[in-house]
């Protein structure tokens, strides 16, 4: 039975989540996260319903800190009608321990590959690859869904800072297939084509990402091997023209 202090020192530690400064929010939340009590998880779900995206986010580490135990309260939440929520709570499943629930898996591939919002997008791709680190997980087919999501034109650039046009959805596509090779044997196929897609791609992220989920498969096939040398025989080649000296003019 919950003690009266207990009962203080959660409603304390929820002023503090969704009253506080920055860093007293976080603190907070993951205090909550700890306590584990069905008041403490509620409160996190309630913060990350709110107005106040400093709220929401505190919330969605708090939650993903609780464990897979509260998977099935936070789903529901994938849909919610704020994206800024949707934002959060697919970051907030993004726990290995989430890899023994298939609903799981299958509500932040259905927010990779249905939702609108590119960041919501990014974040169930990047939530994925940690839920692929569970060693039951069934990876065959979750990656044949994210490779074909890597695939040309399916993700367009959705950010060019610094000049560099790429985009933070494929870049968190290509991470969460190095997590499914990095903990799983793919098959030759399934890295082939992996390799086949992430080597092309525009974005030295993905293709950075590629030629390490190259190194970390134990054996690759004689294509693979082809494709992979191939890439960085061109990544060797500038091309940018070459500027003609004083002398040559």
């Amino acid at each position: 039975t919950k003690t009266r202090s207990e009962s203080a020192s959660v409603n304390s530690t929820n002023m503090l989540l969704f009253n506080g400064h920055e860093a007293e929010k976080v603190g907070a939340a993951y205090l909550l996260a700890e306590h584990q009590s069905d008041e403490a998880i509620d409160n996190l779900l309630e913060a990350l319903a709110a107005d106040e995206e400093s709220v929401r986010r505190a919330a969605c580490y708090g939650l993903k800190a609780s464990g897979h135990k509260h998977s099935e309260k936070i789903l529901p939440f994938v849909k919610h009608r704020r994206v800024g929520t949707r934002r959060m709570a697919v970051y907030a499943l993004g726990n290995a321990a989430n890899g023994q629930h298939p609903e799981v898996i299958a509500g932040l591939l259905t927010a990779l590959t249905e939702d609108e919002d590119d960041l919501v997008r990014s974040n169930a791709a990047y939530a994925l690859g940690h839920v692929l680190r569970h060693s039951n997980v069934k990876v065959s087919p979750v990656v044949d869904i994210l490779t074909d999501r890597l695939g040309a034109g399916v993700e367009t650039n959705n950010t060019d800072t610094a000049l560099f046009p790429r985009s933070t959805v494929r870049q968190s596509i290509a991470y969460s297939l190095l997590q499914a090779a990095c903990n799983h044997d793919l098959s030759p196929s399934q890295t082939e084509k992996i390799l086949t897609t992430a080597l092309a791609d525009e974005d030295r992220y993905v293709q950075g990402f590629a030629v390490e989920i190259a190194r970390r498969t134990g054996s690759l096939s004689e294509k693979s091997i082809d494709l992979l040398l191939s890439s960085l025989s061109r990544l060797r080649m500038s091309s940018r023209p070459r500027e003609t000296s004083l002398n040559e003019r």
